[in-house]
This record gives structure tokens, C-alpha cells and sequence, in this order.
């Protein structure tokens, strides 16, 4: 009886020889399921051979392979150069080709980035379609603040300031993201329109991912804000004529100390809450939550961001929804982020401040691990961060 071989040929004491060949009986105008064309290597579970995988498969796909539905119209397949869907779904387990079978991975690839487009942007019309976001038009506290600091916005800063505000001056809710290297100024930014908030009365937020990042950002909203090297204690600020409470709640917050957060939070005696994922916790009601600020954005997940959008509902019996602001310092392409971040619109800071040193990336090979390290020890005993 016929056989086909297929595997890898070596050479054994001067002859061919097949290592642990795939083999298949010869039948009249056989396609092959494992021979003699281009076959799946499926990733399997202990028990479960490929052999039996594949000729369930190419049973179900000669079966049933005609009934699979197709959720495009042929109008968009035309438009797209896309196979149809019970095509690619053959091809991608049983190409013909090389070139059938790239054709069948663009169809495969064509549907994901559509379901993550459909996800993101149904994402965005529900962020959106209240329409009773807080209208924003005053910035004179914000421009106060501005003119006392030591230096000047960038050019850059300015832009996506003048876009941000924008956004909170419609009703419908502000979902942007801001992408900026390290450095470039985005804390001053999202800072400038939590103080437009404030200014009209409403309370913000900043979460961070770590509680580390968080007390990080409460010592430098302080620090800005009082002007002074070191925070002030009771986390009171005088800006201007405007006397602003920054709080801090993270996880690791004191018994007595959260209960006095959540009493600030609840009635009106923080205006700006500093925290990581305990801002979202049910024991936080806020009395006028008008924009919330998440910083590495890359860290939270789509369910945070909707909690944060459920915090309208204060605890003075109002329900809007607040504008949303979130904040990264991973370089993004700006494909991926309409991809990944399509519900959210970008603006970037793409100018450093003066006298910025550049900065550098650098990918080191896990070989190189102990010259990291050296590195690392090195900056450290000449007196520098890392």
C-alpha cells in the first residue's frame, strides 16, 4: 500500500534517514491531512497527539466549513481586498499556498482590529452621550497659578492646555489621552485644569497606579501649588485668594487619617484627592467629582476608567459625568493608539522644556544584566537617581 512521508532528513552513517516521519496512507485524489502540502502545527495539551487534532479539524472544516457565516458584506470585502470568512478559515488551517495563506492571516488580523474597533469607539459614544459634563470657560485661577510658577509653559504644553479646554468648555464629556516623555511637562498640564474645575466649585482627582507614584504626586501637587520646597503637612495650599486641600488616600492610608479623607471627600474639604485604586472604592463619595486624572494609563483597565465615570453621582444628589483626562509616558504610536486608546482622543507633548537633558532608551540583552547593574550602582554612588 502507498504511504506519504513527510519530516526532516538526516543523514545517518552516510544514508537518509527520516527522524520520527508524519505518514499517511495514499488514496485517489487525496489532499492530504498530513503529507505532502502545507499542514497546521496546532499547540497541543498532554494527551492529545497532532494527528488527531488535525484530521478533527479537517473533518469539521469539510463538513461544516460551507455554513460558516460571514458578519461582513461583500460590498467591504470588495473595498478591502479581504477574503470571506469560510475562505480564510480553511486557508488559515489548509493553505493552498504561502500566498493563500498570508491572504487568510490579513482576513484573521482585518477582524480582530474590527471587533477592537467596534469595542473602543461603543466605549467612547457611551462615555459621551450624557451630554451633562461641567462646562468650563473661567481659567483665571489656572492662569494665576501659571504666572507664579519659575518657568514657562512650552510651546507644546500651551497647545494641548488650549485642547484640553476646549474639551471641558462642551458638555459632553472630555475623554482624551496626553502622551509625553518623561519630563515634558504633562503633571503641569493636567494640573492647570484641575484648578479650572476647582475654580467653579467641582472636586478632581489624580490616581496613580502605585501608592509609591501616588505620595509622589501629592509632594509635587504641593509643592507647585504652595511654592514652598517641602509640602505642607496639612496638605493646605493658598492659591491666590483660593485656599485648596489636597488629600492623600491610598491603600496604606491610617485609620485616622482616611476617615478624615473620606469626611474632606464626602463634604467638599478637598478639592483635589491624590490616590491610587482606593479613589474607587464604594466607601469614596465625592461631593462634586468634575475631572479625573489617571497617570499611566497603560496600567488601569477599561472597568477603572468606567468607575471613575460613575462617580458623578455626588454626594450632593447631582449626576453628570466628568471629563476624564488620562495621562502616559509610554511613547505610543499614534496608529496604536487610535487602535488600542480609540475611545480616547490623543494630544501629545512633543517639546521638552529647555535645558532638559535628552533622553536616551537603550535595550540591553538579558546577558547584559550585570552591566545594567554596574551601571545602575555606578549612578548611585555619584549621588543620582535611577
Amino acid at each position: 500500500m502507498p504511504i506519504a512521508l513527510a519530516g526532516k532528513v538526516t543523514v545517518f552513517r552516510g544514508r537518509p534517514t527520516f527522524q520520527n516521519p508524519e505518514f499517511e496512507r495514499l488514496a485517489l485524489n487525496a489532499d492530504g491531512t498530513h503529507t505532502g502540502r502545507l499542514v497546521p502545527v496546532y499547540p497541543l495539551t498532554q494527551g492529545l497527539p497532532q494527528r488527531s487534532l488535525r484530521g478533527v479539524i479537517a473533518n469539521l472544516l469539510e463538513r461544516y466549513g460551507d455554513r460558516i457565516e460571514d458578519p461582513l458584506p461583500a460590498e467591504i470585502r470588495a473595498r478591502h481586498k479581504i477574503l470571506p470568512l469560510a475562505d480564510a478559515i480553511r486557508q488559515i488551517h489548509y493553505p493552498d499556498s504561502r500566498a493563500e495563506l498570508e491572504e487568510a492571516r490579513h482576513r484573521i488580523a482585518f477582524d480582530e482590529l474590527l471587533a477592537i474597533q467596534v469595542s473602543v469607539q461603543t466605549r467612547k459614544q457611551q462615555w459621551q452621550a450624557s451630554g451633562d459634563a461641567p462646562v468650563v470657560t473661567d481659567y483665571s485661577l489656572a492662569d494665576g497659578f501659571l504666572e507664579t510658577l519659575p518657568f514657562k509653559l512650552t510651546g507644546a504644553q500651551r497647545r494641548v492646555l488650549a485642547e484640553v479646554r476646549s474639551d471641558m468648555a462642551r458638555t459632553v464629556p472630555m475623554a482624551r489621552l496626553l502622551e509625553g516623555d518623561v519630563g515634558s511637562g504633562k503633571t503641569v498640564v493636567a494640573l492647570a485644569a484641575m484648578l479650572d474645575l476647582i475654580d467653579d466649585g467641582y472636586q478632581t482627582v489624580l490616581m496613580a497606579p502605585t501608592e509609591v507614584l501616588a505620595e509622589q504626586h501629592f509632594r509635587t501637587l504641593c509643592t507647585l501649588l504652595s511654592g514652598e520646597p517641602e509640602p505642607p503637612l496639612n496638605g493646605l495650599v493658598q492659591i491666590g485668594t483660593h485656599q485648596t486641600k489636597i488629600v492623600l488616600l491610598t491603600g496604606s492610608t491610617k485609620a485616622k487619617q482616611r476617615r478624615e479623607a473620606l469626611d474632606a471627600i464626602r463634604h467638599g474639604g478637598a478639592q483635589i484627592i491624590v490616590g491610587t485604586h482606593s479613589l474607587i472604592q464604594e466607601s469614596v463619595i465625592y461631593q462634586r467629582l468634575g475631572l479625573a486624572v489617571v497617570d499611566e494609563q497603560h496600567r488601569f483597565g477599561v472597568l477603572q476608567r468606567g468607575e471613575l465615570r460613575k462617580r458623578g453621582v455626588t454626594a450632593l444628589g447631582e449626576s453628570h459625568t466628568p471629563h476624564l483626562l488620562v495621562m502616559s509616558a509610554t511613547p505610543i504610536p499614534r496608529s496604536l493608539a487610535l487602535t488600542v486608546f480609540g475611545d480616547l482622543d490623543l494630544a501629545v507633548i512633543d517639546e521638552m522644556p529647555p535645558g532638559r537633558t535628552p533622553i536616551e532608551t537603550k535595550w540591553l540583552a538579558p546577558n547584559q544584566r550585570a552591566d545594567a547593574f554596574g551601571h545602575v550602582r555606578r549612578e548611585i554612588e555619584a549621588g543620582r537617581q535611577v
